[in-house]
């Protein structure tokens, strides 16, 4: 395929499905865009409700058929699936002509980051956890470069580069309002069983929490009991099923209660807000509880089970609530773990590595604020 750019160059971020994979991309599409405004941003998503509460209208959506795995007794579904995926994925990037490819990970990323690879387009992936995702696994061979999101990780891939987790600028804190507030958030679908664990127990966490008030994201679950619960307790809360103005939420955070997604903690982290992290069971090999022992270990984190959200519990989070030097410590810890500027990072390791613009102009370079703390693109060390 020949990458010379046209005139508005394609940039294909392949993913969706998920806000965990979709927030960083939409970061990664913002410094794009900031460095090269001429540029023309394509997302090829799985087609769900939350790709479009995400991906801001300036970015091109396009809805393809995922890679999904329905079961031994599904298998000729399958198979038709994959070829119909393949096929739709494949006319996507001769069609558009992509400059470059960014995997998000997920399995909406693999079909169309494995076409554009096949096609001879350039190659990103981006990794949003401990444990590398098996579409990050599977195409890293096939990629210019992995971008890895935390330090001190050993992740055994090929072509690794550690450049952080991409954050994007709507979830970065707003000026700083009082920090008042529990934050409960389940990622972009809500949680469950965080919203039962509230239901049932804000009493006793409020016993311990003197002046507590709570921002809830719900999620598309049923708020009346979440309603019922607050108004019972006599606590002050903000519920909501999801919100755009996360960096106004983060601002007022004093706290976090959350689910354990790797973009979820880079958000967390560049705000600098302790969190008691309850990762998801049934996530995929185990990567929640891999990313909140990570920041566990770091200090930035405590961890609940979700088999433990009982009363004592709720009281513990209420005394930590109440801890304000330990709260300073673990956001400070917060702080430390998250690389800043990768956004940026990545941007640059695309547009240096792929791009020629037209004319021999090149890429703006006002908004390349290289991290003082970790070199771009540095290499992950084989242990740790």
């Amino acid at each position: 395929m020949n990458h010379a750019a046209p005139e508005h160059p394609v940039i294909l971020l392949c993913g969706g499905g998920t806000g965990g994979h979709l927030a960083p991309g939409v970061a990664v599409a913002e410094a794009l865009l900031a460095r090269w405004p001429l540029l023309r941003v394509v997302f090829a998503t799985a087609g769900r409700a939350v790709e479009e509460r995400m991906i801001p209208g300036r970015f091109e959506r396009l809805p393809l058929p995922s890679l999904r795995w329905l079961g031994w007794r599904a298998l000729a579904r399958t198979a038709r699936g994959a070829l119909d995926g393949w096929r739709a994925a494949r006319e996507a990037v001769l069609r558009l002509r992509p400059v470059a490819a960014v995997g998000l990970g997920g399995y909406a990323s693999y079909l169309p980051a494995r076409a554009a690879a096949a096609a001879g387009v350039p190659l990103f992936l981006l990794e949003q956890n401990v444990v590398s995702g098996r579409a990050t696994r599977r195409l890293a061979r096939a990629a210019r470069a992995v971008c890895l999101p935390w330090p001190g990780v050993d992740y055994r891939l090929p072509r690794g580069v550690l450049t952080g987790l991409p954050v994007r600028h709507e979830a970065l804190a707003t000026p700083r309002a009082a920090r008042a507030a529990l934050l409960v958030t389940g990622g972009s679908q809500g949680s469950a069983a965080l919203n039962r664990f509230l239901a049932s127990h804000v009493a006793n966490i409020a016993r311990r929490a003197d002046g507590l008030r709570v921002v809830h994201l719900a999620g598309d679950n049923d708020p009346a009991p979440l309603e019922a619960a607050y108004a019972a307790a006599g606590v002050s809360a903000v519920l909501r099923r999801h919100t755009r103005a996360m960096g106004a939420v983060y601002a007022t955070a004093r706290l976090a209660l959350a689910r354990a997604g790797g973009s979820t903690l880079a958000e967390l982290a560049a705000n600098r807000i302790p969190s008691v992290l309850v990762p998801y069971p049934d996530a995929k090999d185990d990567h929640q509880r891999a990313n909140a022992s990570l920041f566990a270990q770091a200090g930035a984190a405590v961890v609940l089970e979700e088999s433990a959200l009982d009363a004592s519990a709720a009281e513990a989070i209420g005394r930590l609530w109440g801890d304000g030097e330990r709260l300073r410590g673990m956001a400070s810890a917060a702080r430390r773990i998250h690389i800043p500027g990768a956004a940026q990072r990545v941007a640059d390791l695309v547009i240096q590595s792929t791009l020629t613009p037209p004319g021999g102009a090149r890429p703006s370079e006002a908004s390349h604020h290289p991290s003082k703390e970790y070199a771009p693109w540095e290499p992950v060390p084989r242990s740790v």
